[in-house]
């Protein structure tokens, strides 16, 4: 077995090795390539709490209040699919890492929004139901900032939640995972 004879780290204390290695490792954790940007509508307006997905993986991200994103894809080219409630969905091919991205969604109109309580069983068909729609005058009219926040104002639903997360309740039954109820919103 050959001895090297011209190490250049030879003769190094055994805590300065140590840190030239982490700051190698560290450096290269440095090279990882993320894409940035802005999710906006026609209009240039900010598209928050949007959803940035790397299609064929479970990797996602969600925009800020102010539309910023930032994604790190496993690899490139990488296609980032786009959504947000009320907004044609849009996929965007990157061959390489991009900062400064400006995504733009296209409004899609709905019709109305309807909220319909279903019972179960033989008993509960017969019983009377708790139906109501909001059309999409209603939708447009409506002073909320979203058209979740809209759906609060109905009667017998509540909007509950912290830290940017909703949950949709309807009549009788507060809890996040309701089981004995069927909650539909189409």
């Amino acid at each position: 077995m050959e001895r090297i004879t011209q190490w250049p780290l030879r003769g190094l204390p055994l805590p300065t090795l140590v840190f030239v290695c982490l700051l190698l490792v560290s450096g290269l954790s440095a090279f990882a390539q993320s894409s940035a940007g802005t999710v906006l509508d026609e209009d240039g307006n900010a598209v928050g709490q949007a959803t940035i997905k790397v299609a064929g993986t479970r990797l996602g991200t969600l925009a800020d209040g102010d539309g910023q994103f930032e994604i790190t894809p496993p690899s490139y080219p990488a296609s980032l699919e786009i959504t947000s409630s009320g907004m044609e969905a849009q996929t965007i091919e990157l061959g390489s890492p991009q900062q400064g991205l400006s995504i733009i969604l296209v409004a899609t109109t709905l019709e109305e929004v309807v909220i319909q309580a279903r019972g179960v069983g033989a008993r509960l068909q017969q019983d009377a139901k708790s139906v109501d729609q909001m059309t999409i005058q209603q939708i447009r009219n409506n002073p909320s900032e979203s058209i979740f926040a809209g759906l609060g104002t109905m009667k017998g639903v509540d909007i509950n939640g912290s830290i940017g997360f909703k949950v949709i309740n309807t009549r009788g039954f507060n809890s996040a995972a309701p089981v004995r109820s069927l909650q539909i919103i189409d």
